[in-house]
């Protein structure tokens, strides 16, 4: 009798039952509350206690249920943090990328630059080299005969004009003078002004060739090397200085000056 009153009294607790595959499956956990056993517990009451100290019972699986849903959520929060961060991963190497190409390209740059300049100073100094002989044996003494006979040309005259009114000493030498260039005149058909304006213009026609091949083999030497002597960064500023040379050499008495070398500075400051 006792048996079957605390089946009877187990079987008050399942209220919400069941049925799954023949099998009664209780739907109910009020009975796995906190209850103390009695003095001469039975079998159900002993499982059942042991179900409740193991952690089985309502409270522990709605706990649980509440530590998926946190789980649920902590993972979700993780998967939008890490979404996040791969963006703004990509976003940083993206940038990280496009600095290190600036910084790459403006290398390149500066390095280009540097390795046009020391090729732009051999050249030069190549050019100053074999030019420097050439003005300062050909250039420079034909520029002084040009000098020497312009100034001749318009002396001759004068010192006719001031011997004429000299005394007569140096009359009688300006007659001596005289005699002796129309003896000359004679011979050759050549007057003294006539020699002097044709030296003149030989000097002149030397001294400006100089200079322009001078100019031209400047030209050349910095073509060969691949460097823009009159295109490219500053032309216009690089043409100046090749008109400016030019003049130079056409001048009389500024064709004494190396002009080429202004032309080869500027070359050596934007020789792209």
């Amino acid at each position: 009798m006792t048996t079957q009153g605390n089946v009877a009294k187990n079987d008050s607790y399942i209220r919400n039952a069941k049925r799954i595959g023949g099998t009664r499956i209780n739907d109910d956990w009020q009975y796995l509350e906190e209850q103390p056993l009695p003095d001469n517990p039975t079998t159900d009451q002993i499982f059942n206690q042991g179900y409740r100290q193991q952690g089985l019972g309502k409270r522990k699986i709605e706990r649980t249920n509440r530590e998926e849903d946190d789980n649920v959520i902590d993972l979700q929060n993780y998967r939008a943090r890490a979404t996040g961060n791969r963006y703004l991963n990509q976003q940083q190497n993206g940038f990280s990328k496009n600095v290190g190409k600036l910084l790459k390209n403006k290398v390149l740059s500066q390095g280009l630059d540097i390795v046009n300049k020391r090729k732009t100073l051999a050249v030069n100094r190549s050019i100053m080299y074999w030019g420097g002989y050439l003005w300062l044996f050909v250039q420079l003494p034909f520029a002084t005969l040009c000098v020497v006979t312009f100034a001749l040309m318009g002396g001759i005259s004068a010192i006719g004009e001031s011997i004429s009114e000299s005394n007569i000493l140096f009359k009688l030498l300006s007659s001596i003078v005289d005699k002796t260039l129309d003896f000359l005149k004679s011979l050759t058909g050549v007057g003294l002004t006539d020699v002097v304006a044709a030296l003149f213009f030989l000097f002149y026609i030397i001294t400006f060739t100089v200079g322009m091949l001078t100019l031209l083999g400047a030209y050349l030497q910095h073509n060969t090397v691949m460097n823009n002597p009159l295109n490219g960064e500053a032309s216009g500023l690089k043409m100046g200085a090749l008109l400016l040379a030019i003049i130079g050499y056409s001048v009389p008495l500024l064709n004494m000056f190396p002009w080429v070398l202004v032309w080869l500075f500027t070359i050596s400051k934007y020789p792209r």
